[in-house]
This record gives C-alpha cells, sequence and structure tokens, in this order.
C-alpha cells in the first residue's frame, strides 16, 4: 500500500533504452507513491543529451539506474557520472539503487558507491524493496 503521505522526492530512473519496461514500472511505482521522477533524454546532441544527464544527477533526490538488458559497463559509468555530480550538488542525493531487471544473468558490477542498494527484479518489480527504498526519501 502507498504510504499515509505522498512522498516529497523527485527521483532520476536512468536506464538504456532497452530497458524501458522496467523503468516504466518503477516510474508508475513512484507515481503510486506520490513521488517525482524524470527519465533520460533520448534526443538532441551528444552535448544535449549529455547536460541533461549531469542536471538530472544534480537536481534529484534520487537515484535508480535500471541494469536489465544494458552493458554492465553502461551501467558502471552511470554510477562514475553519478559520483562526479555528487560534488556539484547543494545536498547529498539521498539514495542510490541499481535494479536488475532480466535477464537472469548478467556480469557484476565493476563500480560500488556508498550506501548503493541493488535490488533483484529480474523476475519483475520487486515491490517491496521499492518500498523499502523509497521510505528513507522525503524524510
Amino acid at each position: 500500500p502507498p504510504p499515509s503521505k505522498p512522498i516529497d522526492a523527485f527521483v532520476f530512473v536512468d536506464g538504456e533504452a532497452e530497458d524501458n519496461p522496467l523503468a516504466e514500472q518503477v516510474c508508475d511505482a513512484l507515481k503510486h507513491y506520490g513521488a517525482g521522477y524524470v527519465l533520460p533524454e533520448r534526443r538532441g546532441t551528444p552535448a544535449e543529451i549529455r547536460s541533461e544527464l549531469e542536471r538530472n544527477l544534480v537536481e534529484c533526490d534520487a537515484l535508480i539506474v535500471v541494469y536489465g538488458s544494458s552493458d554492465r559497463g553502461w551501467v558502471d559509468e552511470q554510477l562514475r557520472q553519478c559520483r562526479k555530480a555528487i560534488s556539484k550538488r547543494e545536498r547529498p542525493l539521498q539514495a542510490i539503487a541499481v535494479f536488475e531487471g532480466p535477464p537472469e544473468q548478467k556480469e557484476r558490477l565493476n563500480v560500488n558507491l556508498p550506501k548503493m542498494l541493488t535490488i533483484d527484479c529480474r523476475r519483475g518489480l520487486d515491490h517491496v524493496a521499492l518500498n523499502t527504498f523509497l521510505t528513507g526519501l522525503g524524510s
């Protein structure tokens, strides 16, 4: 069930296009909890896309990186970019999570950030784990 009051948080749900189904499930769940979200920009020049990525990382309250069919190297790079953006933030990032979606087998990530959660969603969105992740937001 949703919390008694909406979660006042803005979450950047980052993922590659092939992982959109899981990202959309995450966004639907965030709406259910009353949280806001932003998805990555996919149109524009590489410079515009990079600028939007940096802006999202600086302005969000929390980050969810969707790791499904995407390449491990891409996920590692997104986490490195997050680490770099943290130094530009006025306030600390409240939470970081990697949602591991299908397929079942995937490479282990080479990047781990402090307080980063890894949530197994390989058989579908884990609503209990998402609830746990969201509980700490907006407090």
